[in-house]
């Protein structure tokens, strides 16, 4: 199996940062699109194609984010039938899954950023 045919979750903890590559399959009934993650099994709508799989990326993005900054990412992931690679570097890690069952799907990278540990918003102090 070459790297092409797995979806993976890359978490730097050093910059806060994930990037990911999951599948995506979308869908329509009416006048609704819908675009699923399978892999993580969430589902997303949009008035349009294009509007559902955006909404599908910023569900995923803000998913992981909050899996990481709650620490909960590791259970989750292993939950979903990810398998952990150990990084030789501290604080890297990447989530790999095959992508066998998701053959005919195309591919939705994901890219965000997560707090630091201990981080407080500057919007939330500003409201307290």
């Amino acid at each position: 199996m070459t790297t092409s045919e797995y979806s993976y979750i890359f978490v730097d903890r050093i910059h806060h940062e994930i990037h990911a590559r999951v599948s995506c399959k979308t869908s329509s009934k009416g006048k609704w699109h819908f675009a699923e993650c399978p892999e993580l099994d969430l589902m997303d709508q949009g008035l349009s194609k294009i509007e559902a799989i955006e909404n599908l990326k910023n569900m995923v993005g803000a998913v992981l984010s909050e899996s990481v900054e709650t620490e909960n990412l590791d259970g989750m992931l292993r939950e979903l039938g990810f398998k952990i690679s150990k990084m030789p570097v501290p604080n890297l890690e990447i989530f790999q899954m095959s992508n066998e069952p998701f053959r005919n799907m195309f591919p939705l990278p994901i890219e965000t950023r997560f707090a630091p540990r201990g981080f407080i918003s500057k919007s939330l102090l500003a409201s307290v």
